[in-house]
């Protein structure tokens, strides 16, 4: 990473995370809280640039399990403005080479319905018959 480039990944978080189906509502301060969060926790980050400035990311927290190590899609993110021109993809394609390199049994990601559902079926993923995703709100 360059000198910017978190404070460019903390720009593109906010606007990919405020916007469309599930969005919330992320100021600049805390976008950049998270992603120094992930960047300093020294799971594997991936970076798309195009004319060398961040336009989405790939963050993978890899953890050990029962059968051996297993990946998380911590999160994946194209901004807004360049989703829908195979940013996403190549990511996810660098998430699934990962798999390969780091001998992952299950790579896995949990996604609001909607588009990133989609998303993500597209590239291959599949639905868990093994467990469901439960949540308790305030």
């Amino acid at each position: 990473m360059r000198a910017g480039d978190r404070r460019a990944l903390s720009l593109v978080y906010q606007a990919a995370f405020s916007s469309g189906p599930g969005a919330e509502s992320w100021s600049e301060k805390a976008a950049d809280a998270r992603v120094y969060q992930v960047l300093k926790s020294k799971h594997p980050a991936w970076v798309a640039c195009l004319y060398r400035q961040p336009v989405g990311f790939a963050f993978l927290s890899i953890r050990e399990g029962y059968n051996g190590p297993y990946g998380e899609l911590t999160e994946v993110a194209v901004h807004p403005f360049f989703q829908g021109q195979g940013i996403g993809t190549k990511l996810l394609k660098k998430l699934k080479d990962a798999r390969k390199r780091y001998r992952l049994k299950t790579l896995y990601g949990l996604v609001y319905k909607g588009p990133a559902e989609g998303f993500l079926k597209k590239s291959g993923f599949k639905p868990s018959r093994r467990s469901s995703v439960f949540a308790l709100h305030r």
